[in-house]
């Protein structure tokens, strides 16, 4: 994880990674979330597996967070 500022101003991070079969789906399913109870991929690069993601030192979206519950309810 390295944290980057792109050229727009936004604060992200650069989460580098090697592709194997624990982090092979990790890209879909942040853009299948998006956002909703993790953090946004804003692009990817295939063959390394590295990412750009929100960075979470932002203040939440709690429009985008999934309520809670206790357990068991």
């Amino acid at each position: 994880m390295v944290p980057v500022l792109r050229t727009v101003g936004t604060p992200d991070v650069l989460k580098l990674q090697p592709v194997d079969d624990e982090t092979a789906g990790e890209s879909l399913a942040l853009r299948n979330r998006a956002g909703r109870g993790a953090v946004r991929r804003l692009n990817r690069e295939r063959a390394s597996g590295s990412m750009l993601v929100e960075r979470l030192d932002r203040p939440a979206r709690p429009s985008t967070c999934p309520p809670s519950s206790p357990p068991g309810v």
